[in-house]
């Protein structure tokens, strides 16, 4: 499976150009040889907003969004990941979605795990899902669940071939987390679960709103080395072959130490 991860810069308040820049991205990774089976996007579409306070621009899964990436997916022939802040019943959800060659909507995933910051803005998923496509079973983990033992445990008794994720890890200069060990964390889980993990994050400059995202986008072999990883603040397109097994296996992972 040869996937190309798109770290995207985002600036708060541009919903029109953020989803041009997505879409000429996918367009660019698509239009090269060899082609790429799947692009993966990161947690673009709304999600800065809703971090940054506002949460007018979160969409349904089955929305505009979607839909202009669906497109491209269907023109391309080929499978499109992306993140998303999207609809929830009180709170929005950091929605990961995985888009087949047809176009159509092949999973959802809410982000199942928060912590105390992360409840202040989104609402939590309820299960971690896989899904089988023509390329194999894929399991998408959203934003922080990347960090978590048991949606690893979770992907993975479920037969999971590989691990997309799309992320928006933001810092705030003043009361807020900066996670310095983003890569360090989903390296270890990679690694204790045997998995290929592709991440795609995106960068955003403050502009005075106290909002920052260095970006984190990296690919992650099944013994947790980096294959390949952007750097902090540059829009960037990385590219692997992921090899995948032939058939998805159920199976135990080793208990953490």
């Amino acid at each position: 499976m040869r996937v190309a991860v798109v770290q995207l810069p985002v600036q708060r308040g541009a919903r029109t150009s953020t989803f041009q820049a997505a879409l000429a991205a996918i367009d660019a990774a698509a239009d090269t040889d060899p082609a790429p089976d799947l692009v993966l996007l990161p947690a673009f579409a709304g999600v800065v907003d809703a971090l940054a306070g506002d949460t007018t621009l979160c969409e349904n899964v089955h929305g505009q969004t979607t839909a202009g990436c669906g497109f491209r997916a269907r023109t391309w022939g080929i499978f499109v990941a992306l993140g998303m802040a999207s609809h929830g019943p009180e709170r929005p959800y950091l929605t990961n979605v995985l888009i087949d060659r047809d176009g159509d909507v092949r999973l959802a995933q809410h982000q199942v795990r928060l912590d105390e910051s992360g409840k202040q803005v989104f609402g939590a998923g309820s299960n971690q899902a896989t899904v089988d496509i023509l390329l194999g079973r894929m399991a998408l983990l959203a934003g922080d669940d990347l960090f978590d033992a048991e949606a690893w445990n979770a992907v993975v008794a479920s037969g999971a071939q590989a691990v997309l994720g799309s992320a928006c890890w933001a810092a705030w200069p003043t009361g807020g987390k900066h996670r310095k060990s983003v890569r360090t964390r989903i390296a270890e889980q990679a690694k204790r679960c045997g998995l290929w993990c592709a991440v795609a994050d995106v960068t955003v400059k403050s502009a005075g709103t106290g909002l920052s995202v260095a970006g984190q986008s990296t690919i992650f072999n099944h013994t947790g080395q980096i294959v390949a990883a952007a750097d902090a603040g540059a829009a960037a397109t990385l590219w692997s072959d992921i090899p995948l097994p032939e058939r998805p296996v159920a199976r135990e992972v080793a208990e953490e130490a």
